[in-house]
């Protein structure tokens, strides 16, 4: 069944029929992870051919987002075709066993080069300060553009079960993000006028008006009963 994410869910009967944002749907209750039980209404996401639980009315657990993580890199940075280091960010701790990760990225780029020019993004997690594992690179998809130079962003969502790597406790999880070109300089955070303020409007306060800049945002969702 296609979804978007997250879905609205609501689970009535037995066996428990499940609404998807209007698509009633039959699902068994071993399909789900989150512990969904009749009268629920959730918001949920598919995990392969799973249904986890993001958020569920009038309670935050199980499958509640328990830590909400906003991070920013506001530094100019560039880089040629050699895959450089970008931000390290801070270590996220705390996180509950069982809990999965919906980890969501952004970066604002140009590159002048009126080749291809071009940006290439590849974000990193380590769990519990071990090796670094990669989350795969974006390809040819950002500022990329024959004999034409470009300004543009990467963005990208992910949802990591960190069971999948062996975690089996609670744990920390951190993230850096790597990046290069394709030819020419690629920039981030810089040569495109990020963070201004045109229309008149005070800014709002701290991370609040940051987040035009590179910046992850990390949230927990906690593991059904």
């Amino acid at each position: 069944m296609a979804a978007r994410f997250p879905m609205a869910v609501v689970v009535t009967g037995s066996p428990l029929t499940v609404t998807i944002e209007g698509a009633s749907a039959v699902v068994a209750a071993e399909d789900f992870v989150g512990g969904l039980t009749t009268d629920d209404r959730v918001q949920a996401a598919f995990l392969g051919d799973r249904l986890v639980v993001l958020a569920r009315a009038g309670g935050d657990t199980p499958g509640a987002t328990a830590v909400h993580n906003v991070q920013v890199d506001a530094a100019a940075r560039s880089s040629g075709t050699t895959w450089t280091l970008g931000p390290t960010f801070t270590t996220i701790t705390g996180l509950k066993v069982g809990s999965r990760l919906s980890v969501e990225y952004y970066v604002p780029a140009r590159n002048s080069s009126t080749g291809w020019g071009g940006g290439f993004f590849e974000l990193q997690v380590r769990f519990d300060g071990g090796t670094w594992k990669s989350l795969g690179s974006s390809g040819y998809s950002t500022v990329m553009a024959s004999t034409s130079a470009a300004i543009g962003f990467y963005h990208n969502r992910f949802l990591i079960d960190p069971s999948l790597e062996g975690i089996s406790a609670g744990f920390t999880a951190q993230f850096r993000l790597y990046f290069s070109s394709f030819d020419g300089t690629l920039n981030v955070n810089t040569l495109n006028n990020v963070g201004s303020t045109g229309a008149g409007a005070p800014a709002l306060t701290g991370v609040n008006n940051t987040q035009n800049w590179t910046h992850i945002i990390v949230d927990e969702i906690v593991a059904g009963a």
